[in-house]
């Protein structure tokens, strides 16, 4: 029924090369309806960092050390929501990437330098950026996040003028940087609902169930990755009935 999902991957610190990896049509698929099989979303890209790679994953965190054992992109939520609906994956993420700071500071690219070395495909139904995470880790990038933010869905926009955007935050950080990484996000949204643009802010939180909430690093696990999926599927389907 479903097809297969073809991840894309430029650029990945957590597969071993870059190019095609397919997760195939077996492995774990949002549990929705079955409604989701007559949604139309051909082409999806995911701009993401470790979360949207399926970081530790597999380990039984929060306190596991990351390692390639525990990493499985095919059971990150762009993974997962993409297999319910058929679409192919465009996935450009990297491990411990910023928007603007990788984490602590880190040298390496950043999104936009990511960006600038990709191919783009041709069409795209549905855009979600998934950054952030590293950029307020125990810091506050300022004004400068939220403008880099709106030039990168401005060349989104350019490029695919009909695309729907989904912009995430969470689920993980807490307390000064989770406000922080919310709000600004939140700016991003209205400022690009005010240009006409259809760009939703959805805010993610960890699974309540205890296993699988955590994987390696207090990264997501099982539980949160799929939770994460259907989260994002639910509201595509809003949309669609709209």
């Amino acid at each position: 029924m479903f097809s297969q999902v073809r991840i894309l991957a430029l650029a990945l610190a957590l597969v071993a090369s870059a190019g095609c990896f397919n997760a195939g049509a077996a492995g774990p698929q949002a549990d929705t309806s079955a409604e989701a099989g007559a949604v139309t979303v051909g082409q999806v890209m995911v701009i993401g960092d470790s979360i949207s790679l399926g970081y530790g994953v597999l380990g039984e965190g929060p306190y596991c050390s990351g390692a390639a054992e525990f990493d499985d992109p095919g059971r990150a939520y762009p993974a997962i929501f993409t297999r319910s609906l058929g679409a192919e994956l465009h996935l450009r993420a990297r491990s411990g990437m910023g928007l603007v700071r990788n984490f602590n500071g880190s040298g390496g690219v950043t999104a936009l330098e990511l960006l600038d070395q990709t191919e783009f495909p041709v069409d795209l139904d549905l855009a979600i950026i998934h950054l952030g995470t590293n950029d307020f880790y125990a810091h506050d990038p300022g004004i400068l996040f939220e403008n880099t933010y709106d030039l990168l869905l401005d060349d989104l926009r350019r490029r695919y003028p009909d695309v729907s955007i989904l912009v995430l935050s969470g689920p993980m950080l807490s307390g000064d940087d989770r406000e922080n990484f919310d709000s600004a996000v939140s700016r991003v949204a209205e400022r690009q609902h005010s240009k006409g643009a259809s760009v939703t802010h959805i805010l993610l939180s960890a699974s309540q169930k205890e296993e699988g909430r955590y994987g390696c690093d207090w990264h997501p696990g099982i539980a949160t990755q799929q939770q994460v999926a259907e989260v994002i599927l639910e509201r595509i389907l809003h949309e669609k009935k709209r």
